[in-house]
């Protein structure tokens, strides 16, 4: 996204609310920056566990 945005204006920076460690993406704005799990409210989905494998909401968990 950085890259692209680059390309339209003279500056880009980032905002986050949790970075972690092992990002690869580091951004200018960081409120907390931590190793652990993070479970927000909004992620209804479970956990992805297997690479390739497309994720399909049950109407259950809406």
């Amino acid at each position: 996204m950085r890259d692209f945005c680059l390309d339209h204006v003279a500056e880009v920076r980032s905002a986050v609310i949790y970075e972690k460690p092992q990002s690869l993406v580091k951004c200018e704005y960081v409120w907390k920056r931590t190793d652990e799990w993070i479970n927000f409210p909004w992620s209804v989905l479970p956990v992805v566990r297997k690479s390739g494998v497309p994720i399909t909401p049950s109407r259950e968990a809406l």
